[in-house]
């Protein structure tokens, strides 16, 4: 087992604190000793029910509002590509169509990498976790997107069935990116104890 500085024995310490002065739930998964169970998801940070209660819900209607700063997103950039592409006489015009055709997958990867969710996910009280109860890397939040926006279209919706059968509401994209998405209230309230 690999174990993480615990910053209770005197380890490393990070000052950064949150507006509201405590820290953050990554500050404080950052220098609390934590057991790795080989490759999978620490045992004992994610076996409460609590944290999956209604994600399933709640990552629909995420989605939802994901969908619509997506689309306002776009329009702003059909608008800025529609007046610089007037301004280079059409020779930026591809690339700001390749712009927004990438707009969808920068847009879930950079946020779930960086912020653990979307804002669609924050405002439904949800986040995406790594096995060690970090954020995902970006690598994870790519793969993770990439999939979700190949699959979902190509099966037309139905790969989205798997959510219901598992007690976590994990989708095969998360099964394969290795990420968990988890009510973020209770996880902070875990981490913090």
């Amino acid at each position: 087992m690999a174990y993480r500085d615990d910053p209770r024995q005197g380890g490393p310490r990070q000052n950064g604190l949150g507006q509201d002065g405590r820290r953050s739930a990554d500050d404080l998964l950052a220098g609390l000793k934590l057991p790795h169970l080989g490759e999978g998801f620490v045992s004992f940070l994610f076996d409460d029910r609590l944290l999956y209660e209604g994600v399933v819900g709640r990552r629909v209607f995420a989605y939802l509002i994901d969908l619509a700063v997506l689309g306002l997103l776009t329009l702003a950039g059909y608008l800025f590509v529609f007046v610089f592409g007037l301004l280079s006489f059409g020779l930026l015009l591809p690339v700001g169509f390749l712009a927004i055709a990438l707009l969808p997958l920068a847009y879930h990867s950079l946020f779930l990498s960086y912020w653990g969710g979307t804002p669609g996910m924050a405002m439904m009280d949800l986040e995406g976790r790594a096995p060690d109860g970090g954020r995902p890397s970006l690598l994870q939040a790519v793969i993770h997107t990439a999939l979700f926006l190949v699959s979902v279209p190509a099966t037309a919706g139905l790969v989205l069935v798997v959510a219901l059968l598992n007690d976590r509401g994990r989708t095969m994209h998360d099964f394969f990116a290795g990420v968990l998405f988890v009510r973020s209230a209770h996880f902070s309230a875990k981490i913090r104890g």
